[in-house]
């Protein structure tokens, strides 16, 4: 009797296991493969357009865009009382999209908890805007520079802009950032593992024709690309 128990209530945790097991080996293969299948493989870089960078902060990957060019002024939706100090000197944002409780709460891996992460990972959750104020980029490791059209840099800001929130006046609905430079803004979509602030930086890369993975839920699935890119880039005297 005893041993029938055992059995029975063994079972059922030894099936979800398993499937656990099964799930989570699918997703990481999904990951890869995602991250090393090129989206818009002919893709070239024009000698001339206007320059985005994509940014990476070891945890989130975003796009840095200049606040006025290429017929588009952020600052008709992004104003300086949405930020605790406005930096005059600033001439480009920083743009990402995710989790709302993470990007208020993590800012950084170190800031990462077990709790936050698995809600993160396995619920889905309300996102918001990330934006931040930036003088401009300096290319590193973790800045890399795009050269895009004008077509494609008016198609990236439609698809940005498209992603915040509104009010019934079409004003956007910031809150408060962690730190004076940045601010927050209510967003449309759900936060979850398949849908991450990295799928997101991506997706805004792919429609826009530029040479990206497939499908990026890790910043380093973005980052690989614009790598080489760089090299290319570099080899073309």
């Amino acid at each position: 009797m005893k041993s029938n128990l055992t059995r029975a209530l063994f079972l059922p945790i030894k099936a979800f296991l398993i499937g656990f097991a099964g799930f989570a080996l699918g997703y990481f293969a999904s990951v890869l493969a995602g991250a090393f299948l090129p989206a818009n493989p002919d893709w070239r870089e024009p000698v001339e357009g206007i320059p985005i960078y994509v940014e990476t902060n070891g945890l989130h990957a975003g796009l840095v865009l200049p606040i006025e060019g290429g017929g588009n002024d952020w600052r008709d939706i992004i104003r300086p009382e949405h930020f605790a100090v406005p930096y005059a000197d600033a001439t480009h944002y920083r743009f990402g999209w995710g989790n709302k409780e993470f990007y208020r709460n993590v800012p950084t891996l170190n800031d990462a908890t077990a709790p936050i992460v698995l809600r993160a990972l396995f619920t889905p959750a309300p996102s918001a805007m990330h934006v931040d104020q930036s003088l401009p980029p300096i290319p590193s490791a973790d800045v890399r520079r795009i050269m895009v059209t004008p077509e494609q840099y008016q198609l990236t800001v439609r698809l940005i802009r498209n992603k915040f929130a509104y009010n019934a006046d079409g004003s956007v609905q910031p809150i408060p950032g962690n730190t004076p430079t940045e601010s927050f803004y209510e967003a449309k979509g759900r936060y979850h593992m398949f849908e991450t602030c990295n799928v997101w930086t991506n997706k805004l890369l792919k429609q826009a024709g530029i040479r990206t993975g497939q499908w990026t839920p890790f910043q380093g699935g973005v980052m690989r690309w614009r790598d080489q890119s760089a090299e290319a880039s570099a080899s073309v005297p």
